[in-house]
C-alpha cells in the first residue's frame, strides 16, 4: 500500500482518509473560548499550510488538531503505535474521523523497544532512575513526525504538548501546572523550530472546555501521566520480565552497619523513605544509594539526600556555551519540580557541573536536570 511515508523506516500503515468539508466546529463555542480560537485563527494564519500532527486520541492533541484546523491549516494527523498497550489508537481514528483530517497510523513497536524500553531497563539494572519519557519524544515522537513530515515533503510538524517555541527554543506555557518543557530538553532546535505548539497559551481546563463544547469523544478520559510500557504499580514485575535478575541482600546505613535484610533490590529507589522494613532509633531513613551489584540498600537520614553539586552526562547545551565556560541558569531535576538558580561549567562536549544556589532533595542517577533562563529551554544532561 502507498502512503506518503512510504520511506518510513520499519512502519506498517493504516490509511484512513477524510476529505469532508469543515463543518466549522468552532462555532459552537461559547465566550470567552470562541474569542480565543477567533483569536488563535487570526494570530496564527495556517491558511493551506500543510501540517503533520501526532494525534494520540487523548484530548490534547485533539483540541490541538482542532485548533489548526480552525487556523486554516492543510493538517493530516499521523498515530504512532509504540507498544502492545496502546490503549488509544482506535480513540484517534474516531477523532479523526470526528474533526474530518486525513489520518495514518505507524507501527514503532520494534524502535521503541530497542531506543526506549532497552534502555530503561539497563538503567535500571545499573540502580539509576531513568525517565524514559525524555528520551521517547526526542528519539521516537519527533524523530518520527519529522522523518513522516520529510516523506510527504510537509516542513511543519505539531504536537499536543503543553510547550512554546520561540526561535527554536522550547519555552514555558501559559499553565505551568501542565507544563511539558522539561521533558523536551534534548529535541534538536531545527525540529522545535518547525513545531507548532497550539495549547501554548491555554490552560487545560480550557482544553476540556473546548472539548465538551465542540462534542469531542471520550474527553473525559482520565490523564495518561504513568510510564506506557507497564501497568502502574507493576514495575518489579516488568523488569523480572524483562530478565533483569532480583536477589535478597543487605540494607546498611551510611557507615556499612547492617540495620536489616531485604527481598530484592528491585523494590527500592533513591529518596525513597515508606516500606523499608526497618526501624531506627535515630529518627526516619531514607534511601540513600541502590547498589544491584551487591544487592545493598544504603539508608541514610534527609539530610543525605540534600546537594547543591552534581555531575550531569550526555549533556545538551543549545546556547553556545564553550568548554570552561560558567552560565546562569535556573536548574529543574523533576517534571513539575522547583526550579533552582545555578551556576553551569561545561567540562566537556558531554559533561557539565552544576552548583545549586541550595540544596536540593535526592537528586539520583539517570534524571534529568534541565536548564532553563527564564521560560526559555537552554539544554541539559542526565545526572550521574
Amino acid at each position: 500500500m502507498s502512503t506518503p511515508f512510504e520511506n518510513f523506516p520499519h512502519s506498517l500503515w493504516l490509511f484512513h482518509d477524510r476529505t469532508s468539508d469543515d463543518d466549522n466546529l468552532g462555532s459552537h463555542l461559547q465566550p470567552p473560548l470562541k474569542h480565543y480560537v477567533k483569536k488563535y485563527r487570526t494570530d496564527f494564519n495556517f491558511a493551506g499550510e500543510k501540517i503533520l500532527i501526532a494525534l494520540s486520541g487523548g484530548v490534547d492533541s485533539s483540541i490541538a488538531a482542532f485548533l489548526l484546523k480552525e487556523a486554516g491549516a492543510d493538517l493530516h494527523a499521523v498515530t504512532f503505535n509504540f507498544t502492545d498497550k496502546e490503549k488509544n489508537l482506535d480513540d484517534a481514528v474516531i477523532v479523526a474521523d470526528f474533526l474530518e483530517i486525513p489520518h495514518s497510523m505507524v507501527d514503532m513497536r520494534g524502535r521503541f523497544e530497542n531506543a526506549i524500553i532497552r534502555k530503561f531497563v539497563e538503567g535500571y539494572a545499573r540502580g539509576a532512575t531513568p525517565n524514559p519519557c525524555i528520551d521517547c519524544n526526542v528519539k521516537m515522537k519527533w524523530a518520527g513526525l519529522v522523518e513522516c513530515a520529510d516523506g510527504m515533503g510537509t516542513e511543519r510538524i505539531a504536537t499536543g504538548h503543553f510547550a512554546g517555541e520561540r526561535g527554536g527554543y522550547v519555552i514555558r506555557p501559559k499553565d505551568s501546572s501542565k507544563d511539558q518543557s522539561y521533558f523536551l530538553y534534548r529535541v534538536p532546535r531545527q525540529w522545535i523550530m518547525r513545531t507548532v505548539f497550539p495549547l501554548e497559551n491555554l490552560l487545560k481546563t480550557e482544553v476540556k472546555t473546548i472539548a465538551g463544547e465542540i462534542g469531542l469523544p471520550d474527553f473525559k478520559r482520565g490523564e495518561s501521566n504513568e510510564v506506557c510500557f507497564f501497568d502502574k504499580g507493576k514495575l518489579a514485575e516488568f523488569l523480572a520480565d524483562e530478565g533483569v535478575e532480583d536477589s535478597a541482600g543487605e540494607i546498611v546505613d551510611m557507615d556499612g552497619a547492617i540495620l536489616g535484610e531485604h527481598d530484592g533490590w528491585r523494590a527500592f529507589t533513591v529518596g525513597q523513605r515508606r516500606g523499608l522494613g526497618v526501624a531506627s532509633s535515630e529518627g526516619r531513613l531514607y534511601v540513600v544509594d541502590v547498589d544491584p551489584s551487591r544487592a545493598r540498600i544504603v539508608l541514610g537520614p534527609r539530610d543525605a539526600l540534600m546537594q547543591n553539586e552534581m555531575r550531569v552526562t550526555s549533556t545538551i547545551f543549545h546556547d553556545d556555551v564553550e568548554t570552561g565556560a560558567e552560565a546562569s541558569y535556573g536548574v529543574q531535576i523533576r517534571h513539575l519540580g522547583e526550579e533552582i538558580p545555578a551556576n553551569v561549567v561545561r567540562r566537556s562536549e558531554s559533561t557539565a557541573d552544576v552548583r545549586l544556589e541550595r540544596a536540593i532533595f535526592a537528586p539520583a542517577r539517570g534524571q534529568s536536570a534541565v536548564f532553563y533562563d527564564g521560560k526559555r529551554v537552554a539544554g541539559g544532561g542526565f545526572i550521574a
